[in-house]
């Protein structure tokens, strides 16, 4: 996978990301400091990222879940130091896929994880079905990684400027 990002420079990533508009990112917000304080996501958690997401609800299969798996699956994916590890016990939840994941991993985990949205790999001239692997999700988070830092924006600021760029050249 060849990751380029299809706009820059640093100026240009600030400016739009400021065009980002979007008000629910306020709810992932609100639900940061509880979830990072226990370690978990509950299925109602899981279920705002989705809608964070716009994943319809019947698309979701977080009921087909055992008591106590996402719980335990999410501690687990926000305590470990195994990169790999966090993607496949995440992925191996019934409910969650290649968008959920790493959404949960960059709103809750403190290691500074890209978003992998259909808009946001399209800006780094990567489709979505580039993603089914951890290995090509390493991938992905490490170039998005080394972009934020290389042009001094967050995370978030990168992910931001991403989906927007997207909306823009690829229409809402």
């Amino acid at each position: 996978m060849e990751l380029e990002i299809k706009f820059l420079p640093d100026e240009e990533i600030v400016a739009v990301a400021a065009r980002y508009n979007i008000p629910w990112d306020e709810q992932m917000r609100k639900l940061q400091p509880d979830i990072r304080a226990r370690g978990w996501l509950s299925q109602q958690n899981m279920e705002a990222v989705a809608v964070w997401l716009r994943i319809s609800p019947g698309k979701q299969k977080f009921a087909d879940n055992p008591p106590g798996a996402i719980e335990g699956a999410t501690a687990i994916a926000l305590s470990t130091c195994d990169e790999s590890r966090k993607w496949h016990v995440l992925m191996d939840l019934p409910g969650v896929g290649k968008s959920i994941a790493p959404s949960v991993l960059h709103w809750f985990d403190d290691g500074n994880y890209p978003i992998a949205t259909r808009p946001a790999l399209w800006s780094c001239s990567a489709e979505a079905e580039d993603l089914h692997l951890s290995s090509s999700w390493l991938e992905y988070t490490k170039f998005c990684r080394a972009t934020a830092e290389e042009h001094n924006v967050t995370m978030r600021t990168l992910d931001r400027a991403l989906q927007r760029h997207y909306e823009e050249k690829r229409g809402k």
